[in-house]
Formats: structure tokens, sequence, C-alpha cells
């Protein structure tokens, strides 16, 4: 069964996790981006819209 969109959501937080771990003492604004980008991530997991999306089909092309 596809994920959904908050499935899709949480991996994309902790993806964005890790790499900012890694990042600290390479790129410090980097890191800084990241974790302002998994901010927001966190704030749209909590919202109706991610808790009841539907996955999003797989399309073939002809």
């Amino acid at each position: 069964m596809p994920q959904s969109g908050q499935e899709m959501l949480e991996e994309s937080i902790q993806n964005c996790k890790k790499i900012a771990e890694g990042l600290g003492q390479q790129n410090e604004s980097w890191e800084t981006s990241l974790v302002e980008i998994v901010e927001k991530f966190e704030e749209l997991s909590d919202t109706f819209f991610f808790k009841t999306m539907p996955s999003v089909p797989v399309t073939r092309s002809q």
C-alpha cells in the first residue's frame, strides 16, 4: 500500500534530521536551514490535511 501524506512527511522529517546532524561541523548555515525546514514540517504534521491526505497514486505514462 502506498504511503500516506503523513507517513511521507514523517519520513522527510527523519531524513532532514539525519542530514542536519552531520552538517553541524561542515556547514552551519545549511544545518540551520534544515532545522528550520524540520520545524515547519513538524508544524504541518499535526494539521488535519496531512492526517487525512490519501497517498497519491502512481500513474503510468504510455
